[in-house]
């Protein structure tokens, strides 16, 4: 896990192992770690994702490792723990949002959107938007894709604005991101949602959204056939009207995502969302101060069903599922 605003030893590293052990009342779930790389160390941590059972990718500072977990802890003190991190890649400058993908095994494939460099310079005077800028940003940002076969390549120009970058986990690999409107930072962050299969030869980027006004996140399921929408599609106010949580179906063998915007929560304010399995995801919404998750079954044809709610609710960035647990942060008024 990624932890920020901690003291004490956390001040040594932001990655920490969870230790699902009970050790008493008074022991401490989380065990920091080290990483220990040649020939020079890794900086901190921005991001992490699975590799397999023992270890994990880290991005820390221009580079990602492979992050060989320890088979035991040498104590059940709470100091940082030393462990192996292997540089996997140098990442290219500019890179606006990086993306990875394991399909379970070890060889991971990495997505970024790369700014230019010249829509990465510094301007030397004012910064001139055009009423009503197009899609078709220019100079262009790069949609880039490494694996360990065919190394980093290019596979297509994208909108300068692009960002929020989100990879399928599975053999099929979907990439769907948001591009801004407007250069200028805007209250109503206006945008629309693109998207990629990069396991074709030929990378085709689809527009997934005309008018979708707000934009926010998105998230891809590990098949990548369902795809998920955070927009308020609203032209006239999308500043003030919430934000739906939009379906879309990409199945596996068509060239293109099916057109058809299905909106399966609207009028709520959405905090987190994201996919436990290929069709099941959970949701978590505010209502005044309360939150709730709850618990979701998306349908071939574009729908969902509900199947419950959580017992308490994900307030962390992430949630990740096994086959008997879900593990996520909250914040309880009982404890």
């Amino acid at each position: 896990a990624l932890l920020s605003g901690s003291p004490g030893v956390l001040q040594e590293s932001n990655v920490v192992l969870f230790n699902d052990v009970d050790e008493g009342a008074n022991s401490w779930p989380f065990r920091p770690l080290l990483l220990k790389s040649f020939p020079t160390q890794p900086g901190s941590c921005k991001q992490i994702w699975p590799c397999n059972d023992s270890s994990f990718f880290a991005r820390c500072g221009d580079s990602v490792y492979r992050v060989e977990l320890p088979s035991e802890l040498d104590s059940k003190e709470v100091k940082p723990q030393d462990v192996q991190a292997n540089k996997v890649l140098d990442l290219p400058p500019n890179v606006v949002s990086l993306a990875c993908s394991t399909d379970g095994g070890s060889s991971p494939v990495f997505a970024m959107l790369v700014a230019s460099e010249v829509a990465g310079a510094k301007p030397s005077g004012p910064t001139i938007v055009r009423p009503r800028q197009s899609l078709d940003q220019n100079p262009p940002a790069s949609l880039v894709i490494f694996d360990a076969v065919h190394g980093m390549r290019k596979v297509s120009k994208v909108p300068r604005l692009s960002e929020s970058l989100s990879l399928s986990k599975g053999s099929r690999k979907i990439c769907v991101w948001h591009a801004f409107l407007n250069a200028v930072p805007e209250e109503a962050e206006r945008g629309e949602y693109f998207a990629a299969n990069c396991s074709d030869s030929d990378v085709v980027v689809h527009t997934l959204t005309r008018g979708a006004g707000r934009v926010k996140a998105a998230a891809v399921s590990q098949d990548g056939e369902f795809i998920l929408l955070q927009a308020n599609f609203s032209r006239d106010r999308p500043i003030t009207t919430h934000m739906a949580l939009a379906l879309l179906v990409w199945k596996k063998g068509e060239e293109a995502p099916r057109p058809e915007i299905a909106k399966i929560i609207e009028g709520q304010h959405i905090l987190n969302f994201g996919f436990l399995s290929d069709s099941n995801i959970y949701v978590t919404q505010l209502s005044k101060t309360d939150a709730t998750t709850t618990l979701m079954q998306l349908l071939p044809e574009g729908t969902s069903k509900l199947l419950g709610d959580f017992s308490e609710p994900v307030l962390s960035r992430s949630c990740a599922a096994s086959k008997e647990s879900v593990f996520y942060g909250t914040e309880s008024a009982n404890e």
